[in-house]
């Protein structure tokens, strides 16, 4: 198995990309997402919810300023710039906790925005 850090990458990598397979290749069965609109428990359903995303902000991007690794949990400090038809491009300052099985698949990721 790839190291915590490593797997955080490659999974900010593949939502960058738009990549539905290579995220539900990384999300485990029982994938639960909780962020400040929503929550959401299943791999399908999140990957649903991740296509609504796609399309409501399809330039978007993501940069992600820090990470940090406790056991098989990761904490990352990310910037999403989107563009808001009204507001013009806008900044999302946000924190993912980003917890992963034994297997390395995805278990939840909670996300908490802030400015």
């Amino acid at each position: 198995m790839k190291d915590i850090k490593e797997l955080t990458t490659d999974y900010f990598n593949a939502f960058s990309a738009k990549d539905r397979d290579g995220l539900g290749e990384m999300y485990s069965e029982d994938f639960s997402l909780r962020d400040w609109l929503s929550e959401e428990t299943g791999k399908e359903r999140v990957l649903d919810l991740n296509e609504q995303f796609f399309k409501a902000y399809p330039g978007f991007l993501l940069n992600v300023l820090h990470t940090y690794v406790v056991d098989n949990t990761s904490i990352s400090e990310i910037e999403i710039l989107i563009d808001d038809s009204e507001e013009g491009t806008k900044k999302l300052l946000v924190v993912d906790v980003i917890e992963f099985s034994e297997e390395g698949k995805m278990s939840a990721l909670r996300a908490y925005f802030g400015n």
